[in-house]
């Protein structure tokens, strides 16, 4: 048994000897992790800069939480500052660091001063940051900065973070995917020297199986799977779709060309910069007699922006109109944009008599979509990705007569990770997600309360 604790704090706990502890034994003794060997590995690590490229699944978060709450145990006083894409991903990672404290006794509030913060009984604190560069200054003296999702996070809020690192002499961690050949982290991956590198492929990973890599390589397309499995930075990261894959799904299809198949209006809401966008795709399935339907793709039946400013009065108004137009045929849903200013759309929606199903999706930057009823989370990368996999397989025609369709096909060719001016996009991107995962859907999970 290793011999942690040594001197008396104000709080009636006592403050650690770093030399005393070893990360493996704290991980094991204290959290109750047994941490695979790879991971005690990276832990272990003794340099000042470290960058992880990890699949994901490979346990990631839970061993940067781990990581975080050691170095604010073993050094009293110390301040360890955790940057994440969004302030949402900060606060998930505190929450993660919370629950690991409690399962070692550790008791924790917040330092008085930040939001999104940990302090410890030994004075040591554990802050997170939002994901704006404009609002991260000011620290200094920092003993680790841990850069979560770091493929995720801008280069600004990068050169925004470093300099607190001057004074201190800290360690600077960084743990993500990959998001093709772009920013910070890939250039430190490539070109960055007296690194510390560890690469962990979900290959490498005993608790992922091969009959799940398999299927999600089948489900998800080559290019998502060697990023995000394989810790491959596929390409250069500025293009999601080419403009010959895009221009491949575009057909002859009739503007409200339905053909009976379950319809799903995917609604993006706009704000005074941005535009309210409307999709609507129809799921086309081959039936043959006595066997089970097959789906073939989504064909997208209709495209709307509206004008910038337009009242959200008069914007639920017109997706009333759309869900209960009588060329719609049978089964339909909405499924809509609740980030930010949409919740209270969505209660009105919810009030409007829709006719139909209705599912609000707040768009995150996290890994994987999460919900209960008719409320969820979905990352923006599932959305476009989606789209892409579905773009690759043929799976998703868009009918040249539509009014907006060349507007849609550039918005779909310019966009990034980080793209602006997409509305047509991320609408067709929820219709598509909700198309895919709902009732009739075998390529997601079902979504509950449609």
């Amino acid at each position: 048994m290793y011999k942690i604790w040594e001197v008396k704090t104000e709080w009636g706990r006592p403050a650690a000897d770093e030399a005393a502890v070893d990360v493996g034994a704290f991980f094991a003794e204290r959290l109750g992790i047994a941490a695979e060997e790879r991971q005690l590995e990276v832990l272990r690590c003794e340099g000042k800069r470290v960058i992880v490229n990890c699949s994901r699944q490979w346990g990631k978060s839970t061993l940067a939480a781990g990581k975080a709450l050691h170095r604010a145990v073993t050094r009293p006083g110390c301040l360890v500052l955790v940057a994440s894409p969004t302030e949402r991903q900060s606060a998930e990672f505190l929450r993660k660091v919370k629950a690991l404290a409690g399962r070692c006794g550790e008791r924790v509030r917040g330092d008085g001063d930040n939001r999104i913060s940990l302090q410890l009984a030994n004075g040591s604190r554990i802050v997170g940051l939002p994901g704006t560069e404009g609002t991260v200054r000011g620290f200094s003296a920092v003993s680790l900065l841990l850069i979560d999702e770091a493929s995720r996070v801008t280069d600004e809020m990068y050169q925004a973070l470093r300099p607190m690192l001057a004074v201190s002499d800290g360690d600077l961690w960084m743990m993500s995917t990959p998001m093709g050949k772009r920013g910070f982290f890939y250039e430190t991956w490539a070109h960055g020297e007296s690194w510390a590198k560890f690469a962990t492929a979900a290959t490498e990973c005993p608790r992922i199986s091969e009959a799940f890599l398999k299927e999600e390589r089948r489900v998800q397309g080559d290019q998502w799977f060697r990023q995000e499995y394989l810790c491959e930075f596929v390409d250069n990261g500025m293009e999601v779709f080419g403009r010959e894959l895009v221009e491949m799904a575009l057909d002859g299809g009739k503007e409200w060309g339905m053909t009976g198949g379950m319809v799903t209006i995917g609604v993006d809401l706009g704000t005074r910069q941005d535009f309210t966008a409307i999709a609507v795709v129809e799921r086309v399935e081959r039936r043959v007699a006595w066997m089970p339907s097959v789906f073939e793709g989504f064909h997208v039946r209709y495209l709307e922006r509206l004008p910038l400013g337009t009242a959200y009065t008069r914007v639920v108004q017109r997706v009333r109109e759309i869900a209960r137009d009588g060329r719609l045929g049978g089964g339909r849903k909405v499924v809509v944009d609740a980030t930010g200013v949409g919740g209270p759309v969505v209660d009105m929606l919810r009030q409007a008599e829709l006719g139909c199903g209705l599912t609000a999706v707040t768009i995150t930057g996290g890994e994987r979509a999460h919900g209960s009823g008719a409320w969820w989370n979905v990352p923006r990368q599932e959305l476009i990705m989606g789209l892409r996999v579905l773009l690759e397989n043929g799976e998703l025609r868009i009918s040249r007569e539509l009014r907006e369709s060349g507007r849609l096909v550039d918005e779909l060719v310019r966009m990034d990770a980080g793209g602006q001016h997409d509305d047509l996009a991320m609408a067709l991107g929820l219709a598509c997600w909700g198309g895919r995962s709902g009732p009739a859907g075998e390529m997601g999970n079902r979504l509950p309360g449609i």
